[in-house]
């Protein structure tokens, strides 16, 4: 696990598992993620500010989650590499364009990343064909690409 987002509902306690489960990824050092849903954080995670999103606005969760990962020194080369595969992988034209929007606001991509992106549009028709999704991967390109050419390394 390189993450663990913790859903906290007011049932939370009911289940003999879950704090042991944030204790384990807790003792791991791994990343924890307290979703407040009825239930605000407390005992290890009391000190951790959890987000607080409706159970009906999953996109913005999720968003929110992906950007917590990206900007954790711990899960941010993984979650960069997972956007990609989501890219890669889009099983519609919904997902490519949640993938790359997310990709579109990365700072910093590795040069295999950006080729990666590049060859999504070529082997996926879910991504070539949906809305926005090929401006936004030559946008990417271009940033990426300008930055090696000025001497940055990528």
């Amino acid at each position: 696990m390189h993450a663990l987002a913790a859903l906290l509902t007011p049932n939370f306690h009911k289940s003999n598992w879950t704090d042991q489960e944030i204790g384990f990824a807790l003792g791991r050092e791994v990343m924890v993620i307290p979703v407040r849903m009825g239930l605000d954080p407390y005992g290890f995670i009391g000190i951790i500010q959890g987000l607080n999103v409706s159970v009906s606005h999953t996109e913005i969760l999720a968003t929110e989650i992906v950007a917590l990962l990206l900007n954790n020194k711990l899960t941010s080369e993984t979650m960069k590499d997972a956007l990609v595969v989501a890219l890669e992988k889009a099983m519609n034209y919904k997902g490519a364009i949640a993938a790359s929007k997310a990709l579109e606001k990365i700072d910093y991509l590795s040069q295999k990343q950006v080729s990666r992106i590049e060859l999504s549009s070529k082997n996926n028709d879910q991504v070539a064909n949906a809305t926005g999704v090929l401006g936004r991967i030559q946008n990417i390109v271009k940033k990426f690409n300008s930055a090696t050419s000025q001497g940055s390394v990528i």
